[in-house]
């Protein structure tokens, strides 16, 4: 089945050589705090531009005793401009599976074969397969809203400042979620520390170990995640994310 998808690249779309629309954000600590970020993620320019990109993701999802529920590694590639093309596949037993958008429409298949799929899987693993990997960028989506929230002090020790952002699928269709997301940056150096998330039932903090380089940006190459307790502290380990960028 088919879909037509009103996924943006966002904070990317603007041409080569366009202003970037930090200027949108109205709080003025978080717009010093996500300019910071930004240089430090390799800067506006590269950003803008940057044509394709591709990496292998794994993932390790765990349950709360520690037992691995599952074990994927995926294959992404991306055609970012002029126009967004991307292809996902992994494996799922003997069988081949890939997520494949082109001109606007997605598309799954299984075995080479096309494959019903509800269309909101489709833009959910889509957009958060973008939205995940170019963070910081993605925080300068249209309709995105920040606030600075101060500095705070993660479980691991390191200081941050706290970006607040409040997202609104039912007026931004680029957004994929109206859950309410808190970011966290070195003081310094500007590096993309953590995010945090409230699922409503449980509540997730997603910490940055490593970073890889590649054509000029810097990018997340090892986190993981974790569920917190009441206090917000880490209970326990929910996920490990593995990334290698290829040529």
């Amino acid at each position: 089945m088919a879909t037509v998808l009103m996924l943006l690249l966002g904070g990317g779309a603007c041409s080569p050589g366009e202003r970037s629309p930090l200027e949108r954000i109205q709080d003025a600590e978080a717009r010093a705090v996500l300019s910071r970020a930004l240089e430090a993620a390799g800067g506006w320019e590269n950003w803008q531009a940057l044509q394709t990109i591709a990496y292998r993701k794994r993932t390790v999802l765990y349950d709360s005793l520690g037992k691995v529920e599952s074990d994927r590694t995926q294959w992404h590639r991306y055609r970012l401009r002029p126009v967004l093309e991307m292809h996902i596949g992994w494996r799922e037993g003997t069988d081949s599976l890939e997520i494949v958008l082109e001109e606007g429409q997605a598309r799954r298949y299984r075995n080479g074969r096309p494959e019903e799929a509800p269309p909101e899987t489709l833009q959910s693993t889509l957009s958060s397969a973008l939205y995940t990997l170019f963070m910081p960028f993605k925080l300068l989506d249209p309709g995105t809203r920040l606030r600075y929230l101060g500095r705070d002090t993660l479980p691991d020790g390191r200081q941050a400042e706290v970006l607040a952002a409040h997202y609104d699928p039912t007026r931004h269709p680029n957004h994929s979620t109206a859950e309410p997301w808190r970011y966290y940056f070195d003081p310094q150096s500007g590096d993309f520390l953590a995010a945090r998330v409230d699922h409503g039932d449980y509540r997730a903090l997603i910490l940055n170990e490593s970073y890889a380089e590649f054509k000029g940006l810097r990018f997340n190459a090892l986190r993981r995640s974790w569920r917190l307790d009441a206090h917000d502290q880490p209970a326990w380990m929910r996920g490990l994310f593995e990334y290698a960028f290829l040529p």
